[in-house]
C-alpha cells in the first residue's frame, strides 16, 4: 500500500549522532538521503521509479534517458540508490520508490524528454523490448500529474495504438478512460491537436460507452457522499 506521506505520528531517530522528533515519511527520507541529491541524480530516479518492479536494462534506460554514459546510474548504485538484479537489470527498492515519487512528482514537464523517448520507441519500426515499454507507460497512467493535457493525451493514444497493434489488449481500457478524464477541460483554444484527440475519443466511444457512463455515475456517487 506504499508509504503514508500524511503520517503526523512523530518517531525519535539518531542519525549521524543527533537525536530529534520527525514524521515517519521524514525519517524515510532522510534514511534514503534524498535531500543530498543533485537534480540530475533527482531525474534518474523520478524516472527509474516509473519502471517495473523487474527493473530496465541499464543500456536501456540510458537511451531513454539520452545519458552519454552510466557513470551517474553506477554512482547512485554505490550508494544503495539503485539495485543490480541477478540477471543485470537496474531497479529501486519499493521503499525508495514510493519515497522518489514523493519527492519529485512526475509530470509532463519534469518527465518531458523521458516521455519523449518513450513515444518514440512506441513508433520505432523493429523495436523490441515491448515488455517494459508497455509496463512503464501503465506507471505513467497510474503516477503522471498531467500537467499539460494536449501533451499527456497524445502520448498515451500513441501507446494505445502501439499496444493495440502488438495485442496488449488488457490495458487498452483504462488508457482510454485516462486520455477521456484528461482531455475533458480542453477547448478548440488548445490547439489543432485537440481535434485529434477528440477524433480518437470518438472512434472507440461505442467500446466504452457503457464504462464510461458508469465512471462518471461512480464520480458522482462519491461526489454526493463527500458533500452530503
Amino acid at each position: 500500500e506504499g508509504l503514508t506521506y500524511d503520517c503526523s505520528e512523530k518517531l525519535s531517530l539518531i542519525k549521524d549522532g543527533q537525536m530529534r522528533e520527525a514524521s515517519l515519511y521524514e525519517h524515510m527520507r532522510n534514511l534514503f538521503g534524498f535531500s543530498e541529491l543533485s537534480d540530475s541524480q533527482r531525474d534518474i530516479m523520478n524516472c527509474l521509479s516509473l519502471v517495473p518492479d523487474s527493473g530496465i536494462a541499464p543500456k536501456t534506460f540510458a537511451e531513454w534517458m539520452k545519458m552519454k554514459d552510466l557513470n551517474a546510474v553506477w554512482e547512485l548504485a554505490e550508494r544503495g540508490f539503485i539495485l543490480l538484479t541477478a540477471d543485470g537489470r537496474i531497479t529501486i527498492h519499493p521503499f525508495t520508490r514510493q519515497v522518489a515519487l514523493f519527492e519529485t512528482p512526475p509530470d509532463t514537464q519534469n518527465c518531458k524528454a523521458f516521455i519523449r523517448e518513450l513515444n518514440n520507441c512506441l513508433t520505432e519500426l523493429g523495436y523490441t523490448e515491448w515488455d517494459v515499454l508497455f509496463q512503464t507507460t501503465m506507471n505513467l497512467v497510474e503516477y503522471l500529474k498531467a500537467d499539460d493535457a494536449v501533451a499527456a493525451s497524445l502520448f498515451f493514444i500513441q501507446a494505445y495504438e502501439s499496444m493495440s497493434k502488438h495485442h496488449y489488449e488488457s490495458n487498452l481500457q483504462r488508457i482510454y478512460l485516462t486520455v477521456d478524464h484528461i482531455s475533458r477541460s480542453l477547448t478548440d483554444a488548445d490547439g489543432y491537436q485537440v481535434k485529434e484527440i477528440r477524433r480518437f475519443l470518438e472512434k472507440y466511444k461505442e467500446e466504452y460507452n457503457d464504462t464510461i457512463y458508469l465512471d462518471h455515475k461512480t464520480m458522482q456517487y462519491f461526489k454526493a457522499l463527500s458533500t452530503g
